[in-house]
């Protein structure tokens, strides 16, 4: 039986090879990059909406590794845009680690469910 963090752990690891393949043409990776790009743009659409920031101009800074990839940081840039809402994407302050750190440091608690977020 293949367990949740195994699977997770197979598309972070297959992500890269995904990445490369979509820089160099390769149909099926472009279509994946695609389609990952609108299911990001539509989340943070959603989650805007859902959080009333829709009358003001609201900043989002995605970040993760794939997010490294001009290409595709382009596609999802492209798709927040194309939502129609006052979205401005901006370059993160930092990675997941420093995240943790802030968290941990403004006295919050339970962040450890949070560093294993594929087991949720």
């Amino acid at each position: 039986c293949v367990t949740r963090e195994e699977i997770h752990r197979a598309a972070l690891d297959f992500a890269p090879r995904v990445l490369e393949a979509g820089s160099a043409e390769d149909t099926v990776a472009a279509e994946i990059l695609r389609q990952g790009a609108e299911r990001l743009g539509a989340l943070v659409s959603a989650a805007t909406l859902q959080l009333g920031l829709e009358r003001g101009a609201t900043q989002v800074a995605p970040g993760g590794g794939v997010m490294r990839d001009e290409g595709y940081r382009a596609l999802v840039v492209d798709t927040i845009v194309s939502e129609g809402l006052d979205i401005e994407v901006v370059d993160p302050w930092g990675d997941a680690l420093d995240g943790l750190d802030l968290l941990e440091r403004e006295g919050r608690t339970n962040i450890m469910r949070l560093m294993t977020w594929w087991n949720a």
